[in-house]
């Protein structure tokens, strides 16, 4: 999972797109090879307090 926090709502596909980029850019996926990974991204707004945006990744199954 990867969590970011938006100032503003108007930031929230911003920080989507980010956390997507650092997920793929880190190869999070490739630290476990011996479970099914689902790769997850949450934005939280500060102004709401709340979590205002998620987004699933493709789902890897490493044990193939």
């Amino acid at each position: 999972m990867e969590f970011k926090c938006a100032e503003r709502a108007e930031n929230v596909s911003k920080k989507l797109e980010e956390a997507v980029s650092q997920l793929n850019e880190k190869n999070y996926r490739l630290q476990r090879r011996d479970a099914e990974i689902i790769r997850l991204v949450l934005v939280f707004s500060l102004e709401k307090r709340e979590y205002v945006g998620w987004k699933s990744l493709e789902v890897f199954d490493e044990t193939c």
